[in-house]
């Protein structure tokens, strides 16, 4: 545990499952670090990478409900100008899959995809419900899967994998996921 003194303290918890207690009053900066931070304090204290307590958290903010993170995810994909083929989101059980389709994948994975991308990211990876499977697919107009992300985290394992329609495999390169090393340079992108 770690005690707050009288006045202005900025207490830095480093790594691992830390309780922070920092009630005298005054304005006290709370700095969490890697594993579960609790930090009790008063309203006027500031919390930054903290999980658990009563101090406001300026990095996790409170969880979104399924709701709210359904109609941030519907309003994206309209915005890029993709159809929504299924969105399945579970809090309780950490788990968010997304598949699209649209008539001009290459374009699509180019241009627009990272509208649906920069949201899912928000609402899955830098959230404070902590997803154990992401998965995002893009289909073509004919139904087939062209590109397909995905996240799964574990017991102190995290996996990461994509796969591409070879044909699109030079469009995908700005997407702002994880993808894994690529060997050799991917060919170009048909859409300009």
């Amino acid at each position: 545990m770690l005690v707050g003194g009288p006045g202005r303290d900025t207490i830095d918890a480093g790594g691992g499952d830390d309780t922070i207690l920092t009630t005298d009053g005054a304005h006290d900066r709370i700095e969490g670090g890697p594993g579960r931070d609790r930090a009790v304090g008063d309203r006027a204290d500031f919390g930054y990478d903290v999980e658990l307590g009563n101090v406001r958290d300026h990095r996790h903010p409170p969880e979104l409900s399924s709701s709210r993170i359904r109609a941030r995810t519907i309003a994206a994909v309209r915005k890029s100008h993709a159809t929504l083929v299924s969105l399945v989101v579970r809090v309780p059980r950490k788990r968010y899959e997304l598949v699209v389709r649209v008539p001009d994948p290459a374009a699509y994975l180019l241009h627009r995809a990272n509208a649906v991308v920069t949201v899912l990211n928000r609402v899955t990876v830098s959230r404070a419900v902590r997803f154990q499977r992401i998965r995002f697919s893009v289909m073509d107009g004919h139904g087939r899967k062209v590109f397909e992300w995905s996240y799964t985290r574990g017991q102190g394992v995290t996996s990461v994998g994509s796969r591409v329609d070879p044909r699109f495999k030079g469009c995908t390169g700005s997407l702002d996921l994880r993808q894994g090393e690529e060997l050799g340079a991917p060919p170009p992108c048909p859409a300009r």
